[in-house]
């Protein structure tokens, strides 16, 4: 029996042209006239048109989804999920067997008293940062970093961090992990250490993963930070001074059993956010926000930048880093808000064989100095990072207010989905949704409209303090969300603050499932 879907259209018809983003073909043809008209995004509501995704437990943020290839109603998302026993931040697992309508959550196991058998990350109290990956045969992977806090020592069985009237001191031993499931997240075996953690100044953050269907490797890049001079720093770090933060990556090609010694790839002295992704033929590029305060001390005037690199052996060996996409960083918090922002880069690749067959899509946050609110904007490449076009706003509103948080994905007709946090809708520019465009000419013009069917709003009280007894607003939402896509559809698990139905307010994930209305 042929199921009936809901389609709601929750915005108007918006076309935004991109200069730049488009280029002839060799026979003079423009690619965009091989593509239908522009097309407005739609929202599917059947069961619900944002299912809740994370369980609505606790506070859940930075979420991360993947689809299985072989069997696209299979997906697993992942996210910083509060509901562990101490109260902090571990990785939560959700799983859907029906196309992302329904959901299972979970935790991974090894949080602080789990007495669930198997693999875990035992011994660390806190973990997060999800991203995952399905392979070519429908095993997941989830990455994540996995630490502990000072002091470690339980006082009467009960953590210190459980009853510190503070927050608990730095981060320490933070690793970066690889676990990998082989039934859809339902359990999870062969965790693999990507990068060990080395000390309280030096440590691994920011950790994106891969997987690459032509050469069946998996690929994760991250960040390591270090605050102090080199005479404390583990050796093989780069031999530099005070507060760098340096891109570095590994590999696996064993379903990430083993990882190559880590490898740095980046030049300057900050550096974060880094994405990998691969084309039809195997080649990996790799995108991160290069912006190095030191390098423009004037903030406000001068604007930071992006880098990549490539690497045409699976990354054995890398380019040199190139500057592109010019941007002015986002003030944190945003305006009305207590919730930090950062730009990191989205990256997504064309690798169907349609006329934009190639193209490198990257979106990312910019601030407009003259304005004062975020935009987003998208840069594109045809000829794999040679040259980019003049970045483009996304979002196509007349508004002052902001857009941030991105993220891109190209689904299986070639078309382009970029989604993101919006403030139009109000105009005091507090409360957002969640919002959805669809290219379909290579990202020249995008067809958007809201993914949420309802606003959140941050500046709302969130619960109440048991320290001071006054209430608390949100302070954090995350710093990425993810889309992927299953044919011509995209999802986006993204942070939502509408109050449950006894008026109770968390920060639960929920999911957008975004299509064509006419194609079902």
């Amino acid at each position: 029996m042929t199921k009936a879907w809901s389609w709601i259209v929750l915005g108007m018809l918006a076309a935004v042209p991109l200069a730049g983003c488009l280029a002839p073909a060799d026979d003079g043809v423009d690619p965009a006239s091989l593509l239908p008209p522009l097309a407005l995004p739609a929202l599917r509501c059947e069961v619900a048109c944002n299912p809740l995704v994370s369980g609505g437990r606790a506070n859940t943020n930075e979420p991360s989804i993947a689809i299985d290839p072989t069997n696209p109603s299979n997906m697993v998302a992942g996210a910083n999920d509060y509901s562990q026993p101490l109260g902090g931040s571990w990785c939560g697992v959700y799983t859907s067997a029906d196309g992302g309508r329904t959901w299972q959550a979970d935790l991974l196991p090894g949080y602080p008293g789990d007495t669930r058998p198997g693999a875990g990350l035992w011994g660390f109290d806190f973990c997060g940062d999800a991203v995952l990956a399905f392979d070519a045969n429908g095993d997941v992977y989830y990455s994540g970093i996995a630490f502990h806090r000072i002091p470690r020592v339980p006082v009467a069985g009960v953590h210190p961090c459980a009853l510190a009237p503070v927050p608990c001191p730095d981060p320490y031993n933070v690793q970066i992990f690889v676990l990998k499931s082989t039934d859809k997240g339902k359990t999870w075996s062969e965790l693999s250490i990507v990068s060990a953690g080395v000390s309280t100044v030096v440590f691994n953050d920011k950790n994106w993963l891969h997987y690459d269907p032509v050469s069946n490797n998996l690929y994760v890049v991250w960040t390591i930070y270090s605050f102090l001079p080199t005479t404390v720093m583990a050796p093989g770090l780069a031999p530099d001074p005070l507060s760098k933060g340096v891109i570095y990556f590994s590999r696996s090609g064993d379903g990430g059993r083993t990882w190559s010694e880590p490898k740095e790839i980046s030049e300057g002295k900050s550096n974060q956010g880094a994405v990998p992704a691969t084309d039809a033929k195997g080649t990996l590029y790799i995108v991160w926000n290069a912006d190095d305060p030191d390098e423009r001390p004037d903030v406000e005037k001068q604007p930071g930048s992006l880098a990549f690199v490539v690497s045409t052996d699976r990354g054995e060996t890398f380019t040199k880093p190139s500057r592109f996409g010019p941007y002015h960083p986002m003030p944190s918090p945003l305006p009305n808000a207590f919730f930090r922002t950062s730009t990191l880069p989205g990256l997504a690749i064309d690798t169907t064989d349609g006329p934009f067959a190639g193209s490198l899509y990257v979106v990312y946050n910019d601030w407009n100095p003259a304005e004062e609110h975020a935009d987003v904007k998208i840069t594109v490449s045809r000829d794999g990072g040679a040259t980019w076009s003049e970045p483009s706003r996304v979002n196509d509103d007349d508004t002052r207010t902001d857009q941030w948080m991105p993220n891109v994905a190209v689904d299986s007709a070639g078309r382009v989905h970029v989604v993101w946090l919006d403030r139009r809708d109000d105009p005091a520019n507090t409360k957002y949704r969640a919002y959805a465009g669809i290219s379909t000419d290579g990202g020249a013009t995008f067809g958007q409209a809201p993914a949420s069917d309802e606003a959140s709003d941050p500046l709302a009280d969130q619960d109440t303090d048991p320290l001071t007894g006054q209430p608390r607003r949100i302070n954090f939402l995350g710093d990425y969300i993810q889309v992927a896509t299953a044919g011509t559809r995209s999802f986006t698990p993204f942070p939502d603050l509408r109050a449950a139905g006894d008026g109770s307010r968390l920060v639960n994930v929920l999911l957008a499932e975004v299509g064509l209305p006419q194609e079902r």
